[in-house]
Parts: C-alpha cells; structure tokens; sequence
C-alpha cells in the first residue's frame, strides 16, 4: 500500500487537492472515492512526502534470535 497526502492530484475527468491517497493493487481510495486503479487511463499526482510501508524485522533477524536463544537456553544455571 502506498499512502500519500499530495497536493494535487489529476485524473483524466478531475483534479482534486490537499485530499489523502490510498493505492494499493487492487483499490484507488482519494478521500472517500474509491476507484479500480486498472481503470484509470492516467493519474497524475504531485506530492511532498510519501509513506511506504515495509517490515521492522525480516524473517533472517528472526532464525538470528532464535538460533541465539536456543544456545543460551540450553546451558543449566549453577545455583549459589
């Protein structure tokens, strides 16, 4: 998903500004228009900042921990 707040953004039979925009594969969503992204010819849109989701972890970082977790879990505590 790609989340957007552009300035202006154009499509063939309007333009509409300052509105938030969604776009994901399946769903165009401008303020609470929502359209088929297959459907638009063109779209233009003009922005300042964008937002694009990712992870905060990878399935790598996971295996890490876990690998670390399992060789000091394993070794008994000696009791005082």
């Amino acid at each position: 998903m790609i989340k957007v707040r552009p300035g202006r953004f154009e499509l063939p039979d309007r333009c509409l500004w300052n509105v938030p925009v969604r776009l994901t594969t399946r769903k165009l969503k401008i303020g609470d228009i929502e359209l088929d992204p297959e459907a638009m010819p063109h779209m233009e849109v003009v922005i300042t900042a964008s937002s694009l989701p990712r992870e905060a972890m990878g399935l790598g970082d996971v295996k890490f921990m876990a690998a670390i977790g399992r060789s000091s879990a394993g070794k008994p505590r000696s009791s005082p």
